[in-house]
């Protein structure tokens, strides 16, 4: 792959004539393939820009034209006399130099933080294998496996042809689904018991309760897998915080206000009810996050066998 091969509009392309241009399989590039374009054309990463000093920030935003009119026509009634309306000009040039400054100042801030977060992996398909790389060692002509959720790592051509649902996806979904119904079956048969009977509104209540909590706490398990389990994006995130309060204060109306209660069928439980509807709604997330730390470990194991493997023997 030279320079010369390089796509300028690879939008108007097929995929697969992106991957014959790029000279790539849909499996991805050989590891070789990998390390020689590496070699050639770098890291995945953006160039940092050389920080603005604040003064010239500050400077840049009475440039403009018509800022410059402006102060004139302030001197100019300042000195006719027209005091008020020299300090109202200037006023009105001062808070506007001091938005400009403060937002400009923020994104600068903010492309700074985006610098500085940490490492960000992404799944590549390489040899036939998916494995999980660091953004940064992409290089041009990696397939790229993306899931909801995933920051998109480069510039990418998008498949069409690619399944939004593949089989991994439908066995995670078939294996969540599983785990939430085995737990909401459990929990109307302990609800059955504590409440004497299999059929009350007792126990149907805490099986309703049980299924809306674990469909929320599920919301835990979307995040990374190479995240961490008690500290990630998503419970770092203030406004899911606030969607699940929300969310909880609106399932114990729908349990003790009588009009909600009666057109949904639910009747008041105890506390002895509302352990049970903790412990089983908490278990399929429990399930999903020792599903996930397995798949992180088992994903790093293998990228440190592959390290290994390219590695050169002494």
């Amino acid at each position: 792959m030279t320079r010369d091969s390089d796509i300028e509009t690879p939008w108007s392309l097929s995929a697969s004539d992106v991957l014959e241009r790029l000279d790539v399989s849909p499996e991805g590039l050989s590891e070789e393939a990998v390390e020689g374009r590496r070699a050639q054309f770098g890291s995945n990463e953006l160039r940092e820009a050389e920080r603005k000093h604040w003064t010239v920030v500050l400077a840049d935003q009475f440039e403009s034209f018509i800022v410059l009119l402006l102060a004139v026509a302030g001197v100019a009634a300042f000195l006719l006399g027209d005091v008020v309306e020299s300090v109202a000009i200037f006023a009105v040039l001062g808070i506007n130099g001091a938005i400009g400054f403060v937002t400009e100042m923020r994104a600068i801030g903010s492309i700074e933080s985006l610098q500085e977060l940490a490492e960000i992996h992404t799944r590549v398909r390489q040899a036939g294998e998916q494995r999980t790389v660091p953004a940064d060692e992409l290089v041009p002509g990696d397939v790229v496996v993306l899931q909801a959720g995933d920051f998109v790592p480069a510039d990418l051509r998008m498949d069409p042809d690619e399944p939004i649902m593949t089989r991994t996806n439908w066995t995670e979904l078939g294996f969540y689904g599983v785990v939430i119904a085995a737990a909401t079956v459990g929990a109307f048969v302990i609800g059955g018991r504590i409440s004497g009977g299999m059929a009350t509104d007792e126990a149907v209540t805490i099986s309703f309760l049980t299924l809306a909590f674990a469909q929320l706490w599920h919301v835990f398990d979307v995040r990374e897998v190479t995240s961490g389990i008690v500290r990630n994006e998503v419970t770092e995130n203030p406004y899911v915080w606030g969607a699940l309060g929300l969310s909880t204060l609106i399932l114990v109306g729908a349990v003790y206000l009588p009009g909600i209660s009666l057109a949904l069928g639910t009747a008041p439980i105890g506390v002895d009810a509302w352990s049970v509807v903790l412990g089983m709604s908490l278990l399929p997330l429990l399930v999903g996050q020792l599903e996930r730390e397995a798949r992180r470990r088992f994903g790093a194991s293998n990228a440190e066998a592959g390290e290994g493997a390219r590695s050169p023997k002494p």
